[in-house]
């Protein structure tokens, strides 16, 4: 006869060894300059840098391959979650300028636009080092009547002591 139920037994986690995998074991890197240092001497590895130019020249964003390295990294207990957040940016700085100097176009995986600069925000100062360049244009600004948060068009002011009081459950005896 079958079990009438499939699934794990209450409390069956606390039987089983937790250290089954590297990322339930404390990460082997937790320094950032050591995390930046082990993934470029990893990637510099001949192999690994020549599969990385074929997926660059395949489409792949430099942002996929700097995820899919961290994963990779995180899933075999050399650091954790926190740091590859940290140490993303200078992998991709890496990677940039080892395309650039194998004369690979890298596509850094967010569209140009959306890329903020130190002239850009002079910009929107009306503050410039380039006097002779245009000045670059902001972006637009979000529209002022939508969102979630947004005040009703009917009010512009918050509502009264009393139906604030009602909103938040209290009764007269509470506020």
């Amino acid at each position: 006869m079958k079990p009438m139920f499939d699934g794990p037994i209450p409390g069956e986690n606390y039987t089983s060894d937790t250290k089954n995998y590297p990322w339930h074991r404390p990460p082997d890197i937790t320094d950032y300059d050591e995390a930046v240092e082990f993934v470029i001497r990893d990637l510099s590895n001949p192999s690994r840098i020549s599969m990385i130019y074929t997926m660059m020249e395949a489409g792949q964003s430099i942002a996929g391959i700097v995820s899919i390295v961290n994963m990779l990294n995180i899933g075999n207990g050399k650091y954790s979650v926190d740091l590859s957040i940290l140490i993303a940016g200078p992998i991709a700085r890496f990677l940039e300028i080892a395309a650039k100097e194998n004369g690979i176009e890298a596509n850094l995986g967010t569209p140009e636009e959306e890329i903020y600069t130190l002239e850009m925000f002079r910009a929107m100062q009306g503050v410039s080092d380039n006097a002779d360049e245009p000045p670059v244009e902001p972006p637009a600004a979000p529209p002022a009547d939508g969102g979630l948060m947004a005040m009703g068009a009917e009010t512009d002011a918050p509502a009264d002591p009393d139906t604030q009081a009602a909103m938040l459950g209290l009764n007269e005896e509470d506020a």
